[in-house]
């Protein structure tokens, strides 16, 4: 089935109860009208392939309906959105690999020849480069296309090694064995200044594994490459200031020095320094400095995190101000992210968007914080350090928190056998001592479970959803990932009470829902929506610049089909939380979007409890893509916010 199929049969999942001519389904998918015939004829014999009691009914003066039972519907709309996944992270893989490829070039490429190494036609990689764009202007990079000559990147070397430090993490990351730097580099290379760094961890008890050190190893490769071929950086006095009489300089040149003596290769003294910087900015601290600049930055950490502590505690009411752990643990982050920033550096922080997800109030709050603390600075703080600040935060809460622990039961669906389930079972009692696991059930055996009334929830290790009850998925190897998904829900729902309510009116009204709007970019629909908010003097005129702003910063994107644009809470004079569905899904970024939800809210409002509710009622949408895909289809205003108001 191919991507205009499967888009044809969501549409029809989703939208079951019409029907629709050729003519309708042709436009849907920017078509012929035969085209969808023949389409239509592949998805009947895909149906009857696969065993779903689904059939295409074809009536004459009415049009196409899809005939199937909600249990099918779910089943299939389930391997939809699982393929929706694969593609998207394919995708995602091949534009990263593109990116490297372009990023380690020292000449223009052209189509063709990028078309080969990525095994895909020109179409697809003229287009990957359009959106890759936006990707590389975060980094003051510019992919230029010439005919005639091909595609390069042009920009700030030091930028571009940045970058490239960010991209090659993620390929290495997701390649099998993590062989993913083989691709670029030769393995001798690696080796060798894999070997600089052990000599190093061996002789400083710096551990390198499972640490953000070992993304040196990336940068030190490029940095090889680009010395071998003239294309050094320099250091500005202010930034040889930052680590002159620091570790990391010491670190650097013992790395150097030893690298030298392997390859035969001059190192210039800004490429030292600039790995020393690197080096720095991974918790490793300076001993003995008083300079100005080091006594200017701690007072600003101390500030900061004495300001961070005191808004949190009175905004979620909530006293943080006796925890020394959250004391140390923000000031030595902040040590490190002030280091990165005023460097230049970007963190990769791979938890960002289920944290965002998880404790999207929190990060908010904690974001609009910083924001304020560094207006007069000139200075950004990236949404990488924020989620690495939420985590902190949220961690003091939890410790504060007096109510006594409960125990929520639960069974683990995993078709990988036995002994994946008992080490499943094993470790997650360990690590949650308060979940109890009451059965370790595949999905046939789930379905005729008589104790269902006794479960809050259900784990399970493959794609599945349940009528009645929440599905935490998680990989067989319960990874970080994992850990942090099951923590955020423990935390913030309680799986065995009934539905809850939230009232939408303190937020919103039927005037501040849009549906059905026929936008082809987000930054059409961000437009339209906040206009409406400026006529009717919720905001100042400036708040759509600052949403824009937001929106190049990073995507708002917080899960399938679903955005949560929001500007400077400075810029609000009324709060108000506004809606608005699209006709058809647009690029957002980090993926499709459909559902937009526009905040438009003061500082004081984002700690209210009831905003908490809220984001549990967009945390339980997230979590359930049928009723997203109602609300999508809704065009009664009233009914569209009626679906925010409950949650379970």
């Amino acid at each position: 089935m191919n991507l205009r199929q499967k888009n044809i049969l969501e549409y029809l999942v989703v939208n079951k109860d019409k029907s629709y001519t050729l003519q309708e389904l042709a436009n849907q998918s920017h078509c012929s009208t035969r085209t969808v015939r023949n389409d239509l004829a592949q998805i009947s014999q895909l149906l009857v392939a696969r065993h779903y009691e689904a059939n295409l009914i074809k009536k004459p003066g009415v049009g196409i309906s899809l005939a199937i039972s909600p249990y099918e519907r779910r089943k299939l709309m389930r391997e939809l959105l699982q393929a929706d996944s694969k593609q998207a992270s394919d995708d995602v893989s091949r534009k990263e690999l593109l990116l490297a490829t372009l990023l380690m070039s020292q000449h223009p490429l052209t189509l063709d020849e990028l078309a080969e190494r990525l095994y895909v036609n020109r179409t697809v990689i003229r287009e990957d480069i359009d959106s890759l764009r936006e990707q590389t202007k975060g980094y003051k990079l510019d992919i230029i296309s010439k005919p005639r000559l091909g595609t390069y990147i042009e920009g700030c070397e030091r930028e571009r090694r940045d970058l490239l430090a960010q991209v090659m993490k993620k390929i290495n990351q997701q390649a099998q064995d993590g062989k993913g730097l083989l691709d670029f580099f030769p393995a001798k290379m690696i080796e060798r200044v894999n070997h600089s760094l052990n000599l190093l961890s061996r002789e400083t008890a710096i551990s390198i594994e499972n640490n953000p050190l070992n993304s040196i190893t990336i940068h030190i490769l490029f940095m090889i490459e680009r010395i071998k071929h003239h294309q050094s950086l320099y250091l500005s006095t202010s930034e040889w200031d930052l680590i002159k009489h620091s570790k990391a300089l010491g670190y650097a040149r013992n790395i150097t020095t030893e690298l030298t003596q392997q390859l035969g290769l001059s190192f210039p003294e800004d490429e030292i320094g600039y790995l020393a910087l690197r080096i720095s900015s991974f918790n490793i601290h300076n001993e003995g400095r008083t300079d100005a600049y080091y006594e200017e930055m701690k007072q600003t950490v101390e500030k900061i995190t004495y300001v961070l502590i005191r808004e949190v505690s009175q905004l979620l009411e909530i006293d943080l101000s006796e925890d020394c752990i959250l004391r140390n643990n923000l000031q030595q982050h902040l040590d490190s992210t002030f280091t990165r920033i005023n460097s230049g550096f970007h963190i990769s922080n791979p938890l960002k968007v289920e944290i965002m997800r998880a404790y999207t109030q929190l990060f908010m709050l904690i974001q609009v914080l910083v924001e304020e603390l560094l207006e007069e600075t000139n200075l950004v703080m990236p949404e990488e350090e924020i989620a690495y600040l939420t985590v902190h935060l949220q961690g003091a809460i939890e410790r504060q928190k007096k109510v006594a622990k409960r125990t929520f039961k639960s069974v683990i669906i995993c078709e990988f056998g036995m002994g994946v389930s008992a080490f499943l079972e094993a470790k997650i009692k360990r690590i949650f001592p308060t979940i109890d696991i009451l059965e370790l059930l595949s999905i046939a055996e789930l379905e005729v479970y008589n104790n269902l009334n006794d479960l809050d929830f259900i784990i399970s290790t493959v794609p599945y959803q349940h009528e009645k009850l929440q599905v935490l998925e998680i990989s067989p190897l319960l990874e970080e990932r994992d850990l942090t998904l099951l923590r955020a829900f423990l935390v913030e729902y309680e799986p065995s009470l009934p539905t809850k309510h939230f009232d939408i009116s303190l937020f919103s009204q039927p005037f501040l829902v849009e549906t059905q709007i026929d936008q082809k970019s987000k930054k059409e629909v961000i437009t339209q929506m906040v206009q409406k908010l400026i006529k009717k003097g919720y905001v100042a005129p400036s708040y759509l610049e600052s949403v824009r702003h937001r929106e190049e910063t990073s995507s708002t994107r917080i899960g399938h089909l679903l955005a949560l644009p929001h500007g400077n809470p400075q810029e609000v004079r009324h709060s108000s939380i506004s809606f608005a569905t699209l006709t058809s899904p647009i690029e957002w970024g980090n993926g499709e979007v459909q559902v937009v939800v526009l905040l438009g809210l003061k500082k004081h409002d984002l700690g209210r409890s009831e905003l908490k509710e809220f984001f549990s009622v967009l945390h339980y949408l997230n979590e359930h893509p049928l009723i997203l895909a109602d609300i999508i289809k809704e065009t009664d205003k009233l009914k569209v916010l009626e679906y925010f108001t409950k949650y379970e």
